[in-house]
């Protein structure tokens, strides 16, 4: 099986993870918010990036697309990006995700989604909050919830909400208040951000649950916390929350203002060079660890979407690519040690 960072253009696995630092752009919302994150935790860096991503994906998803040609048709992808946050127990998963959802509180408060319950609860509380966000902290107890025979296929029913579309069991929702007739599929715009301990969550998965896609939507990162470390977790001081949140602010203008980001030839170029070989490597793979990997790309566009927007920026340039590739190297390594079939 191989192992390590899959780099494109050469055949030898690189093993050394790239630094963080190179996993976002130079500038802009990401350096700002990390740099202030590793202040009050010491949670991995990594965390925090991926927890940023999931709630600033949240707040932007409404408003701008990602827009490409493929051949003569032109594609309008939603900024739509679930992320995953595995590690050992004690790592500061769920502290990195608290981090990110007070930073960006003013704009998410209001659609967070409970992250346990029926599936006839999610479903009135999407219907209500089509852009809702759902911040999971235990993701094994989730996973758990999801094989209960009150979900009923939850595994099938994710899917369809991360493609954007929500077919209620209960007809009776959306009508009962206004007597109109029932809208049998809602469009819906929602956005997870989750995390767990890695035994535990492979553990209270099904197979399908990786083979199937629904883990295939996430982008999947990990990380050990150093063990000298340990420190506590502080709050945000209010010069940090001010400052962060001035930034997504002008980048929830940007995308409103925009309505969508494009990506120069050169990024493109960028992004094949890594992506081709990247795809070409699940062969001889474990088919749960293929079909994540078969994806990574996919999420790779939306991070590189997102990173443009946090750089006051409507275009991906080669820069903003390559941190995202990065980034896309790191989550590929995490699927490749992940203990799937």
């Amino acid at each position: 099986m191989p192992t390590g960072y899959f780099f494109g253009g050469t055949d030898e696995p690189v093993v050394k993870p790239p630094n963080v630092s190179e996993t976002i752009p130079p500038t802009g919302l990401f350096q700002t918010y990390v740099a202030r994150a590793q202040r009050l935790t010491d949670a991995p860096s990594i965390y925090h990036v991926g927890a940023l991503l999931g709630t600033l994906s949240a707040v932007l998803c409404p408003h701008a697309r990602l827009v490409f040609k493929s051949g003569d048709r032109e594609h309008r992808e939603p900024l739509r990006l679930w992320v995953m946050l595995t590690g050992k127990s004690r790592n500061r998963k769920s502290h990195a995700l608290d981090l990110a959802t007070k930073a960006l509180g003013p704009w998410i408060e209001d659609r967070l989604c409970p992250d346990s319950g029926t599936r006839e609860g999610f479903e009135e509380f999407m219907v209500e909050h089509p852009n809702a966000l759902l911040a999971i902290r235990e993701g094994p107890t989730w996973l758990a919830d999801n094989r209960a025979v009150w979900m009923r296929n939850g595994s099938a029913w994710w899917c369809k909400i991360f493609d954007g579309k929500l077919e209620p069991k209960l007809r009776r929702i959306g009508d009962r208040k206004s007597g109109e007739p029932t809208k049998l599929v809602h469009d819906v715009m929602v956005t997870v951000s989750l995390a767990g301990e890695t035994t535990a969550m492979v553990a209270s998965s099904r197979p399908t649950d990786w083979t199937g896609g629904m883990f295939s939507r996430m982008l999947i990162l990990s990380a050990n916390r150093k063990p000298k470390e340990n420190r506590e977790w502080y709050d945000w001081p209010g010069k940090d929350l001010a400052r962060i949140r001035g930034l997504v602010m002008d980048c929830e203008l940007l995308a409103k203002a925009s309505g969508g980001v494009s990506v120069q030839e050169k990024a493109w170029r960028v992004f094949d060079d890594w992506n081709d070989p990247c795809q070409k490597s699940t062969d001889g793979l474990p088919i749960g660890q293929g079909t994540v990997i078969s994806r990574i790309g996919l999420h790779v566009k939306i991070v590189a979407a997102l990173y443009a927007l946090s750089r006051g920026k409507t275009e991906v340039d080669v820069e903003t690519m390559k941190a995202a590739v990065n980034l896309g190297r790191y989550s590929h390594q995490t699927v490749l040690g992940l203990p799937i079939g």
